[in-house]
């Protein structure tokens, strides 16, 4: 009896490590990841706020802060049938970064994006900031316009 649990955990355990590795192959292709020192003008809270008629709103918020070293990003979205909350990776360079899935959060009521998708990105041009829209894009194809419409930041 012990030598078929010892089994079960030996492949659980070889089954776990190989969907781990072959998940994170092949989703970003970043050459440099960013040092603390460009990567801090990027840290506070951004949103972008949607209303589409009749009457749906959303409100998307994400906080880019720094942990042991990294920088990640919590995701708030709100609105028309619609609670998310998120954990994201901060991937890019100077003047983009990429908001990369990592894990929802137990509140969530819908969880349509997969770890490791590039969800959206950020582009600084100047003082000026565009999105452009990855898996996550707006209701409205108005919106939906990569430098048009998108993030603000507010703090």
């Amino acid at each position: 009896m012990k030598r078929i649990y010892m089994f079960i955990i030996l492949y659980v355990a070889i089954f776990s490590t190989f969907i781990a590795c072959s998940s994170k192959s092949g989703q970003l292709s970043f050459n440099k990841s960013v040092s603390t020192q460009e990567f801090s003008t990027w840290a506070g809270t951004y949103t972008f706020n949607e209303f589409y008629e009749p009457n749906i709103n959303i409100a998307y918020e994400l906080i880019i802060t720094q942990e042991n070293g990294n920088y990640y990003g919590l995701l708030n979205v709100d609105g028309f049938q619609t609670l998310i909350r998120a954990k994201t990776t901060i991937k890019g360079q100077e003047n983009h970064i990429s908001i990369i899935m990592e894990k929802y959060f137990n509140e969530t009521l819908y969880k349509p994006y997969k770890n490791g998708e590039i969800l959206f990105s950020i582009l600084k041009e100047g003082q000026i900031i565009k999105t452009e829209w990855g898996v996550i894009k707006p209701i409205s194809s108005k919106n939906n316009l990569t430098g048009e419409t998108g993030f603000v930041k507010t703090e």
